[in-house]
């Protein structure tokens, strides 16, 4: 019986608020379960020195097996920089979801919107998401810079060769009117 009025409390504060905010919000608990709720308390928790990482966060959370496994690891390259490696990937990957970021300014505060939102998410995208690197920073993006310094290096050359032999016909020409 308990567990029925939960879930109709749940569904009110989902109608009330919307399931983002709520899941926000839930998230935010889980962040400092043993804090008091006051804006007080919860600024002076983030404020003892202990920084929250992404892994212990994951491990915290009740998933089901296969869920755990995927987002231990979106967590681990999360803290290894592999996963949304700033604040500005996380603000896209925000955007994009419709995820409400709030105020944070930085990876360690977005940790627990993220990963609620990410536990919500269907394992298979989970792991798609991780593959395909969409949100991996500038550093999947080197073989393209390589590739454009490779065009314009060879673009040089050519102008440059193209240059040497205009110069080259107009000496040449230059110096049969000269006879």
């Amino acid at each position: 019986m308990p567990q029925q009025n939960l879930t109709e409390t749940l569904q009110g504060l989902v109608r009330r608020h919307g399931l983002s905010s709520v899941l926000h919000s839930l998230a935010d608990i889980q962040a400092a379960p043993d804090q008091d709720t006051s804006s007080i308390s919860r600024k002076r928790s983030f404020n003892t020195g202990s920084k929250l990482s992404a892994v212990n966060y994951v491990e915290k959370m009740t998933l089901p097996q296969e869920k755990a496994e995927v987002m231990k690891c979106a967590a681990q390259r999360f803290e290894d920089g592999g996963f949304l490696p700033s604040i500005a990937d996380i603000r896209e990957f925000c955007r994009i979801h419709d995820v409400e970021l709030g105020k944070s300014a930085s990876r360690v505060s977005s940790i627990p919107r993220l990963f609620t939102f990410l536990a919500a998410m269907d394992t298979a995208r989970i792991a798609k998401l991780l593959n395909e690197g969409a949100f991996s920073g500038p550093t999947r993006l080197a073989p393209v810079a390589d590739a454009i310094r490779n065009r314009s290096t060879v673009r040089s050359h050519k102008h440059a060769g193209q240059l040497a032999q205009m110069a080259s016909d107009a000496t040449i020409s230059g110096h049969s009117k000269n006879r």
